[in-house]
């Protein structure tokens, strides 16, 4: 042996073996019981990660141990493998006197689970941090083969669910025995849809059958592998039908004719801006022949040479080159991608707003240069006016306080105009009224001490609850039994204020759907999705293997073109004996 690879050996045996007094600290953290109770056979071994819990349950031993003493014993210190191999079969044997569903069934296998997904993270990172150029030595070479071992038979659940084959029967329309014979009813059709529910919440190391009610099933559920080599498009991959689909029917591929914007040459918006060498120019003198000659600047036109002087014009208040533009279209937007309200919201966010400020500054300049001419003239003024001002302060004060009272009034008429006209109805709202409403806004105004005291609210509702069965039983009572009257105003607005007081307890005391302390029971099928056509995948070769005459290419329609009618029965009129 070389002295790199004892030193390979020494760093990766350091690396491994150090990380198993943190790996410990925190099973026995998380839980303690599992890794204390001797509940484990004494030299159980077995090599095959699949068949761990077949072979416990075939170990007869009377000596038992612990993962804790196993650790202090220093068996896990080269075989991360031995450690899940321990995790699992503990694991196992305490989850075997275990219900389902209970908290000591659960706890288990959160240990199970987060146990081997800590051991699987810490071992691929030794792995990761060891260069691929290097040679591994021995132990290198099993940590890899442990990594893959836990690696491949390591799963979450068992993949069990619970499946229910919903027939139906409706009504053939598009049979032909209609035309001939209206007065004969349609033949039935029998509509056979398979549904499933979720996972079952079952460890993948409980290995007890799950018992299911007629008529439902337990199905196992296998994991597609995504063919990441294929380059195929989702439309190319649906399976393609040759025959024509109804028009009353949806569409059989969820791709089809889609097309997106920006596969296409889109022409960008651009905004028209004319320069003044671009216009031609008149027969008269131009208005910029004063300057001079040895000028370098374009010349330009007299009216945007003096656009800086015309601040606020109606001209020039739009900037360079604004002037000459126009109001019409430029171009046709028909089959434009971009608006020309996506174009307007660009250009005012871009140049609009930047222009109302300038207009906006200009405008508070001129006001503020007026205000200081003003101000000066009042200056000179009221000093040739004092005298004069002081024989009439008592006039004036008379004459306000009349001012003032006739203001008063004058302001009360204006506020009663504003009420007036604020008070618009909207229409939303008037849409959205329901005169059924006031009466439960009504009770609940009138029980809102209730609603405040948990127990009174409860018991609010139970009373309403009761109250509404009564109804409910009056009118069964009064009705068929195959055609129950529908229910009656009150019966209506007791339902309404029932479920609003439960909402009311709902939001008041934060009472959510987890915390009512009932079960979901597992054997009502639920529907989680459902989609409108096929989902793509590849195509099966059992539309071309089976049973009849052998399929040829002629049999196979060319796309774009329809399905040829080759049955000599179909070529003539059929004679009716």
């Amino acid at each position: 042996m070389t002295r790199d690879h004892v030193n390979g050996y020494s760093e990766t045996h350091k690396a491994f073996s150090g990380i198993l007094p943190d790996l410990f600290t925190v099973y026995h953290y998380t839980n303690n019981d599992i890794i204390t109770k001797k509940v484990l056979p004494k030299n159980f071994y077995e090599p095959s990660p699949a068949k761990i819990i077949s072979s416990l349950k075939d170990k007869d031993s009377k000596e038992f141990t612990s993962i804790s003493q196993q650790y202090q014993e220093g068996k896990y210190h080269s075989s991360p493998y031995k450690l899940y191999h321990d995790i699992k079969a503990v694991s196992s044997i305490l989850l075997d006197g275990e219900t389902l569903g209970s908290d000591t069934y659960k706890e288990v296998d959160f240990f199970y689970k987060f146990a081997s997904e800590l051991l699987l993270r810490e071992v691929g990172t030794i792995i990761q941090s060891n260069p691929s150029d290097e040679i591994t030595n021995e132990l290198e070479t099993q940590l890899e083969d442990d990594f893959s071992k836990i690696l491949t038979t390591y799963t979450l659940a068992n993949g069990e669910i619970i499946t229910y084959i919903l027939k139906t029967e409706e009504e053939d329309y598009q049979s032909r025995s209609s035309i001939y014979n209206p007065h004969h009813p349609p033949p039935v059709k029998q509509k056979i849809q398979p549904v499933f529910s979720s996972v079952v919440s079952k460890s993948s190391l409980d290995t007890t059958p799950t018992l299911v009610a007629e008529p439902f099933t337990v199905t196992k559920v296998v994991p597609t592998i995504k063919d990441s080599c294929s380059s195929n498009l989702l439309e190319n991959i649906s399976p393609s039908s040759a025959t024509i689909p109804p028009p009353l029917e949806g569409p059989t591929n969820i791709l089809h004719d889609f097309f997106h914007p920006t596969w296409y040459t889109v022409a960008m918006p651009n905004w028209l801006t004319y320069k003044a060498l671009s216009l031609k120019q008149g027969i008269e003198l131009p208005q910029y022949a004063d300057l001079p000659i040895a000028s370098n600047e374009p010349p330009t036109l007299n009216l945007l040479r003096n656009r800086g002087i015309e601040k606020g014009g109606a001209n020039s208040s739009w900037g360079s080159g604004h002037n000459y533009q126009s109001f019409a279209p430029t171009r046709d937007g028909k089959g434009a991608v971009v608006s020309d309200r996506l174009k307007a919201n660009i250009w005012l966010n871009h140049i609009g707003l930047a222009e109302i400020e300038k207009l906006k500054k200009s405008f508070v300049r001129d006001n503020d240069t007026m205000d200081e001419d003003t101000e000066v003239e009042d200056v000179e003024s009221t000093s040739c006016t004092q005298q004069e001002s002081t024989k009439s302060v008592e006039n004036e004060r008379k004459e306000n306080l009349e001012l003032e009272e006739v203001n008063e009034n004058v302001f009360k008429v204006k506020d009663e105009n504003e009420e007036v006209k604020e008070s618009v109805i909207n229409l939303t709202n008037l849409l959205k009224w329901d005169p059924s409403e006031i009466r439960s806004l009504k009770f609940l105004k009138a029980h809102r001490s209730q609603l405040l005291a948990p127990s009174k609210l409860q018991g609010l509702i139970s009373n309403n609850l009761l109250k509404l069965n009564e109804l409910r039983q009056e009118r069964y009572l009064r009705s068929n039994a195959g055609n129950p009257h529908p229910p009656d105003d009150e019966e209506k607005q007791l339902y309404k204020c029932v479920q609003s007081l439960i909402l009311v307890a709902m939001k008041l005391y934060n009472v959510g759907p987890g915390g009512l302390g009932f079960k979901a029971s597992n054997k009502i099928p639920t529907l989680v999705s459902e989609y409108n056509g096929t989902l793509p995948g590849m195509p099966s070769s059992r539309n071309f293997i089976g049973s009849g005459p052998q399929i040829t290419t002629n049999h196979i329609t060319r796309p774009g073109r329809l399905p040829n009618l080759r049955s000599t029965s179909t070529r003539g009129r059929r004679r009716l004996h």
